[in-house]
This record gives structure tokens, sequence and C-alpha cells, in this order.
């Protein structure tokens, strides 16, 4: 959720002028002035959060683009290891190294085939996930026909024998990036 923009409800030149007790000895004008600068502010940066960030915390769907990504990232996505092929589609050719997103979590394809529904392919061990919260060696894969790995970090450095990706950019970008 967004923060709650700031309201001020009181106004100490006002209660000055009213007789409040205790806004005599304290420059009522100069304290009304500096709540409402501060209002401003906030008010700003709220706005330029509201283009970032999403009202559930995580960052605004399409805000990070090719620019703002790492050196690093920018090789791991050029190199021919890994595409990134966007939301997962049914009836889609995939190909090792393929990476997808699927109900918000990223998989990469560890076994070539043609979509079928998702949840069976998935169980069928075509695609091995990536989570944000776990690291390679942590995070569990499916042994397929041609790779015999148990966790994401073996099943990678059976795929590195085929294709050469950068394995430590994949494992600090990728793993504990998202």
């Amino acid at each position: 959720m967004q923060p709650v923009p700031l309201t001020i409800t009181i106004s100490f030149a006002s209660d000055e002028a009213n007789g409040v007790s205790g806004r005599s000895t304290i420059r009522t004008a100069s304290l009304d002035g500096l709540a409402a600068a501060i209002k401003t502010t906030l008010d700003q940066i709220l706005v330029n959060l509201a283009l970032i960030q999403r009202d559930d915390g995580a960052i605004l769907d399409g805000t990070v683009r090719i620019h703002t990504l790492s050196s690093e990232v920018r090789a791991l996505l050029a190199s021919t290891a890994w595409v990134v092929r966007g939301a997962w589609v049914g009836g889609t050719a995939y190909a090792k190294g393929d990476i997808v997103l699927q109900a918000g979590i990223v998989y990469l394809c560890v076994v070539a085939h043609t979509a079928g529904v998702f949840a069976t392919d998935l169980a069928a061990g075509d695609w091995g996930q990536v989570t944000a919260n776990a690291t390679a060696a942590t995070t569990s894969f499916a042994p397929t026909a041609t790779i015999s790995a148990v966790n994401v970090q073996a099943a990678v450095a059976e795929l590195d024998n085929e294709v050469r990706p950068v394995q430590t950019i994949l494992v600090r970008e990728l793993f504990n990036g998202l």
C-alpha cells in the first residue's frame, strides 16, 4: 500500500490569534511555514514513489529498463546462454536457457520443449524455478533426462558445460537480485 499523504490539521497562527494556551511563546507563523514546506516535500516524494512502486511494495511493473541494469546483468542477457522470453505462453517452443515469468515466479527452461500446460511441464522437469529469497544451492531442482542435478546450483553447472554462461553473475544477479 502506498503511504498516506500528510494532512496538516493544526494552524499554530490561528491558535495564537485565538488565544490558545502556550501558543504565544513560539513563532507560530514560522512553524506553520515549516509544516507547509514539509508537506510539500512529502507530497512530491509520494508522487515520485508511486511512479516506481506498486501498492504491494514491489517495483512497479515496466519500471526496470535495460539501461538501468548493471553491466554484469546486461552481459548475461546478451550472452547466447540465456534468452529472456517474458511471460510464459502455452504452445510456444522453448529452448534450454529460456527464462520466463509465470504467476509472478521466474523459471529457467532446462529441457527444450513445446509448452503445454505449465503445471504439467513443471512437474515433468522442463523448468527450474528461480526464487527471490533463496540461493542456487538451496533452490531444489527436479532431475531430467539430460540434467541429473537436484539443486539449481548443480543444474547451472551442468548447463555451463554446454553454453558457458558466467555462473557467478547468474548466482549474484538472478538468484539474489530478484
